[in-house]
């Protein structure tokens, strides 16, 4: 109880130290039951407003919720529009204008993509109009576009989509060393595909998790399928057509609650890969302590 961190609660009148005179033999969870001089019901009331339905201390971190200007904008035309129903059908109709004008660019875009990304962007995608609604919304990352039409890097530094907190640049890995950890990943590929090949996972959803893949590779959300096996000499032969691939296994969960998407999720073990490693972000997504989420 010496350190209590600024995402957490304070039992009133701060941290107490330990009980000098308790006795050696006693277990910490002894020592630590004699300091509360609170019951929990106590603790609770002493942060907790029952009555407002309010934390009765703003968190030392939680800055305050400010609705963005662009929302409030919103909600007034919403409320001071004549017509807003009409307004936004003709807002539909004049995107569908646009639309029609930018066909060309959309064209030009699409013949240049990446065959890989190709395959798995929906046919429908228009990447030039998404740019000009961004735009035109006033989002803040037009880089979006470009990191869709690249496919979205696997390894290296992965974007910041301005949504979550920046990580201070001195503690990102270099480049090089997430270089290096992709290579080592590579270079453990072989061995790594005669561990999966030779002791191949049995359990509970597999064939649904199969099932799945084959679904969605059907549906040209990922390319394949081809072979990978051991032949007769314990030799790996395999059909994928790249050089520098990551054999990753994918393995079922079951789904014990309701209302989820998947009875079984399909889970890509891409730590065990070497993945993982190779991959660093350039923001984190802040966590509140607990009087936030009250």
């Amino acid at each position: 109880m010496r350190c209590v961190q600024l995402d957490s609660i304070s039992w009133p009148g701060g941290p107490r130290a330990p009980d000098a005179t308790a006795d050696p033999q006693r277990s910490m969870g002894d020592q630590a039951d004699s300091n509360h001089e609170f019951t929990p019901a106590e603790h609770v009331n002493h942060h907790w407003n029952c009555s407002a339905s309010a934390p009765r201390e703003a968190h030392p971190l939680d800055p305050g919720v400010e609705i963005p200007e662009g929302f409030l904008n919103s909600l007034r035309w919403m409320k001071e529009c004549a017509d807003f129903e009409g307004w936004a059908v003709a807002q539909v109709h004049r995107w569908q204008r646009i639309a029609r004008q930018l066909e060309p660019a959309r064209a030009k875009w699409r013949s240049e993509l990446a065959s890989d990304v190709a395959a798995v962007l929906p046919p429908e995608y228009h990447g030039p109009l998404h740019r000009e609604m961004l735009a035109a919304a006033g989002h803040q990352d037009l880089n979006l576009c470009s990191d869709i039409e690249k496919g979205f890097p696997v390894a290296g530094v992965l974007p910041d989509t301005l949504q979550f907190q920046s990580i201070p640049a001195g503690s990102m890995p270099r480049l090089d060393e997430l270089d290096r950890s992709l290579q080592v990943a590579v270079e453990r590929r072989e061995a790594i595909l005669k561990a999966l090949l030779s002791r191949p996972r049995r359990e509970p959803g597999t064939e649904e998790v199969r099932r799945q893949t084959f679904e969605e590779a059907s549906a040209g959300k990922m390319a394949g399928p081809w072979e990978v096996f051991l032949n007769d000499r314990g030799e790996i032969e395999s059909t994928v057509p790249l050089e520098d691939w990551l054999p990753t296994q994918r393995f079922p969960r079951v789904q014990q609650r309701p209302g989820t998407s998947y009875a079984v999720r399909p889970i890509d073990d891409c730590t065990a890969s070497g993945l993982n490693p190779a991959a660093a972000v350039i923001e984190k997504m802040r966590v509140a302590g607990l009087p936030v989420f009250l």
